[in-house]
């Protein structure tokens, strides 16, 4: 009888998955390191995804995302690319709250966990769903400040490739603000002509509470105009600075 690898590989992820629960949180460092190697060789399948979430491990490789341990770092990240490759760990990831965790990585010492993070990053705003949750955080702001302003000149390898995908999250940021843009103005809108229809007297405090609405709705809008103005002035100026670099 011959020996089949990959049943064999199924075999062990449906009993092995919650045994590596445990080990990602295990003090000793190789197990951890182990343990991540052994998981991204299994995060290629919905199914194993699913089992990752529901034993826990994506919990666990959220908080890896911090270790102190560079190895770690990268191997967890690396493992979180293939997760959120599925709507089920983009859906858990999100709701786990890792977002936050993730863009801490932007700022890593190591290029290659930085570049990691961003690809990540950008994997998760593929889809609007997600790029909305991504874009309330005001992701699209720190990738101007902290990432988009402080190009040097001589920007390449790993550092460019950081640069140019930073770019194509926040120009899905900015596509989805821009949605957004369009339904206030549509709310604003419905409002006014709310308003004009309206045969029913209305009190002083009902009067007073909808012209609030409508003012924090059209601030709102200034505001998201106001960024997107910036964004996308950020967006050229570096465009046009980077353009033999970019190409």
């Amino acid at each position: 009888m011959s020996y089949d690898s990959t049943r064999a590989s199924l075999a062990y992820a449906e009993r092995g998955i919650p045994k590596l629960r445990q080990e990602l949180a295990s003090d000793q460092l190789i197990t951890r390191q182990k343990a991540l190697v052994t998981l991204s060789d299994l995060m290629h399948d919905a199914e194993r995804v699913h089992e990752a979430v529901r034993t826990g491990c994506l919990q666990q490789i959220i908080q890896l995302l911090q270790d102190t341990d560079e190895t770690v770092r990268f191997l967890s990240v690396t493992v979180l690319n293939s997760i959120v490759q599925y709507t089920v760990g983009r859906e858990a990831f999100l709701k786990q709250e890792g977002l936050p965790i993730l863009t801490t990585l932007f700022n890593d010492n190591s290029e290659k966990i930085k570049l990691q993070a961003f690809v990540a990053m950008n994997e998760l705003s593929n889809l609007n769903y997600f790029a909305r949750e991504i874009a309330a955080s005001g992701l699209a702001m720190v990738l101007v400040e902290n990432h988009l302003t402080k190009i040097s000149g001589d920007v390449a390898g790993e550092s460019l490739t950081v640069v140019l995908i930073a770019l194509e999250i926040l120009q899905k940021l900015l596509f989805i603000s821009e949605e957004v843009q369009v339904q206030v103005e549509k709310d604003v809108n419905n409002n006014k002509n709310s308003d004009e229809n309206s045969e029913v007297q209305e009190s002083d405090s009902k009067d007073s509470k909808d012209n609030k609405d409508s003012e924090d709705k059209t601030a709102k809008l200034q505001d998201i105009n106001l960024k997107n103005i910036y964004l996308k002035d950020y967006i050229y100026n570096i465009s046009i600075t980077q353009k033999y670099k970019f190409s």
